[in-house]
């Protein structure tokens, strides 16, 4: 006689919250044949058809047996530029990635520590002040970044790297991705969020969607940035670089927005605009690609300081509003493995990781969970790392 699999109650709404999840990842049909026979109750799912859905709908077993579905919540405040429905939904992509990240800060915490590393004196350093030119130019002091740096660069991809690379020479762990994770069937849409960052005395870490435009990614970047140097933890979706009704986010946008494109400078080449255009180039287009940033940036930098006006900038969006509709910058599919993994990790965090687990101080299971991959290919991953390779 064939052995009965046991059936489970749970409730209703629970099970409707749980497979409305679900649905968003995969074909509830194909998964669970019956499941439309589980909200009728005619029929019942079995622990191990729970298990699946749990798993697909990347919810802790127990939820599934609440009385009611959890109101899950950010640890950190989360910024919306728009006030619409969307103000209060938070995507299950910045729930995971925002999980990932604090699981691999509270290890560098204890990493640095253990090792005798002394707090940053930068973080938190501008609390005292909404001055964003005095926060701007203790940034680039810092960073050792002077007013000219962005001409340096012939493309907003070179600036990034750098600016990367003086951010994490510093003491702060970067991370760029486009999907949660390692799971290339879950992306990180530019409407979810573009960015967060966690503050923090010993690792501070920041996260950027790199699925955003490259000029977008720096703006993000050095938005996340003056959080560090203010001293709070926050998300942000930042639509159309705009900052949520919120001081600290408008505070933290003029100081990236100083550090990129500063007054002085950007009034300076406004002036000279006529002898350095070629043909019909737009002149926000032009500045754009001279300070490596959105042209919306150089337009409303331009518009606060009445150096445009208002017509002027409304004309100005209305074009970039449709441009950006019909021509989004792409993003290349594929590409080489291990590189773009590392680039999802930072070379900062990829560096300690690898020293830790070469050298005894955590186990390669510890190290195969903090970045997410495993066996040969994190052996892989540390061979090309320490050849140089990647």
């Amino acid at each position: 006689m064939a052995k009965r699999t046991a059936q489970v109650s749970i409730n209703k709404k629970v099970l409707q919250w749980a497979l409305s999840r679900a649905q968003k990842r995969g074909n509830l049909d194909l998964y669970f044949p019956y499941w439309k026979e589980w909200i009728t109750g005619e029929k019942k799912p079995s622990l191990k058809q729970l298990e699946k859905l749990a798993r697909l709908a990347r919810i802790p077993f127990g939820y599934l047996f609440l009385t009611e579905p959890p109101e899950i919540r950010l640890p950190i405040p989360y910024f919306r530029t728009m006030k619409s429905h969307y103000k209060n939904h938070i995507s299950d992509a910045l729930i995971e990635t925002v999980k990932i990240i604090s699981y691999r800060q509270d290890w560098l915490i204890e990493y640095l520590m253990s090792l005798g590393a002394e707090p940053l004196d930068f973080v938190g350093s501008s609390r005292s002040t909404k001055d964003a030119k005095i926060i701007a130019r203790q940034i680039k002091q810092k960073l050792a970044l002077d007013d000219n740096w962005g001409k340096q660069f012939n493309t907003w991809k070179d600036a990034l790297g750098f600016l990367r690379r003086r951010i994490e020479n510093i003491g702060i762990f970067t991370f760029f991705s486009s999907i949660v994770g390692n799971n290339t069937r879950w992306p990180i849409r530019v409407e979810d969020f573009r960015g967060f960052v966690l503050v923090d005395k010993y690792a501070p870490a920041i996260f950027v969607n790199s699925s955003d435009s490259v000029s977008a990614q720096i703006f993000t970047l050095m938005h996340e940035l003056a959080h560090i140097w203010i001293g709070k933890s926050a998300a942000f979706d930042l639509r159309d670089l705009a900052p949520a009704d919120n001081p600290l986010e408008k505070l933290c946008n003029r100081v990236a927005a100083e550090i990129l494109v500063p007054e002085k400078q950007l009034k300076h080449d406004w002036s000279k605009i006529h002898l350095t255009l070629k043909g019909n180039e737009n002149p926000f287009t032009h500045l754009a690609s001279v300070y490596k940033v959105s042209e919306i940036v150089i337009a409303r930098k331009l518009r606060d300081l009445n150096l445009i006006s208002k017509k002027e900038f409304q004309e100005f969006y209305r074009d970039y509003q449709q441009r950006w509709k019909t021509r989004r910058e792409s993003v290349q599919p594929g590409g080489e493995f291990y590189r773009t993994f590392k680039n999802r990790l930072g070379e900062k965090f990829s560096s300690m990781v690898i020293e830790a687990v070469l050298s005894g101080d955590i186990t390669y299971r510890e190290a195969y969970r903090l970045t997410g991959i495993y066996g040969e290919t994190f052996d892989e991953f540390v061979k090309k790392t320490l050849r140089g390779e990647i």
